[in-house]
């Protein structure tokens, strides 16, 4: 028998479509680079901001870094890599503001010269020491494709809502900023096993004031850095791991991002060290870790969707 009006904060959305969009790739021969994430997403930007990609409108850009040439050294034979691949792709609605045929003629007519400019001013930008020159670019390709607009969201400003007993009002999902947190450390080789990596993962956010819970999602990666070939029985083996740790804080989380940031800009390896060291040792893991070297974090904006709220009447 109850009324309910939909109120403040409930959300309506609107299906997906399908729409057209164009798909362009193209490559670029580099010196050698570590495929770290930090590297690649600076490289990245790089490349879009040479060719006039601009983010946002929709586009989405994905970008590799691969080794191509490597280097058997007389001593100590490590098998190094003398080069990097960028691969970039971009895919442009056809909502987007951004010109496609602008953007192929552009990558046509790219030089070397130039890209190495955008790229070396993509580094700095995001404070990484990263010395690169362009060998060569391959002719740019696209293509026509689909993607799907995303649904389209409405949410109401100004009614009440009642509820009678026993009847459950459900508020739809809201999207709200959100800061994400990246850093990585170069450690000491362990095994790349989930046990591993969660441990690692857990000792890293205790390390810096990350703790669970108000919707804070975190990742990390343990990665092979270094490969050495024995002389017997001429294995190719890891000697050390690159550890790629990311938190995505919501602005309604309890979390200070900026405390997290300048305990992170400020981390020492012993501490890193001496954190992992104990969440590898909580889990009942035998994992001796040093700590080599802590890059320097990011922060950058982003959105995350809060899970709905459902509330239930208590009286008519």
């Amino acid at each position: 028998g109850a009324t309910t009006t939909t109120g403040a904060g409930v959300t309506t959305t609107t299906g997906a479509n399908t729409i057209p969009a164009s798909q362009f790739e193209q490559s670029a021969l580099l010196s050698y680079i570590e495929n770290t994430p930090k590297n690649t997403e600076a490289a990245c930007d790089g490349f879009a901001t040479a060719i006039g990609v601009t983010q946002g409108s929709g586009v989405t850009q994905t970008c590799t870094l691969t080794d191509v040439t490597r280097r058997l050294q007389s001593a100590p034979r490590l098998l190094t890599p003398t080069s990097s691949r960028l691969n970039y792709t971009a895919t442009i609605p056809s909502t987007s503001s951004i010109n496609v045929s602008a953007v192929v003629n552009t990558a046509t007519n790219l030089q070397p010269a130039a890209l190495q400019s955008s790229l070396t001013a993509s580094f700095s930008k995001q404070n990484l020491t990263v010395n690169v020159t362009v060998a060569s670019i391959e002719a740019p390709t696209k293509k026509a494709t689909t993607v799907t607009a995303a649904p389209t969201t409405t949410t109401g400003t100004g009614a009440t809502t009642t509820t009678g007993a026993g009847v459950t009002t459900t508020t739809g999902a809201n999207t709200i900023p959100a800061s994400q947190f990246e850093q990585s450390a170069l450690l000491s080789y362990i095994e790349n096993t989930p046990k591993n990596t969660e441990a690692a993962c857990d000792g890293f956010a205790t390390a810096i004031g990350v703790t669970q819970g108000s919707g804070v999602t975190q990742t990390c990666t343990l990665t092979d850095v270094t490969r050495r070939l024995q002389s017997a029985p001429r294995l190719l083996t890891p000697t050390s791991s690159r550890l790629n740790y990311t938190a995505t804080i919501p602005s309604t989380s309890s979390i200070n991002v900026s405390a997290v940031v300048n305990t992170a800009t400020n981390l020492q390896p012993a501490a890193l060290q001496s954190s992992l060291t104990a969440s590898f040792s909580k889990q009942n893991l035998t994992v001796n870790v040093t700590v080599a070297s802590i890059e320097a974090p990011t922060k950058k904006a982003t959105t995350v969707t809060a899970a709905p709220t459902t509330t239930t009447g208590t009286g008519a």
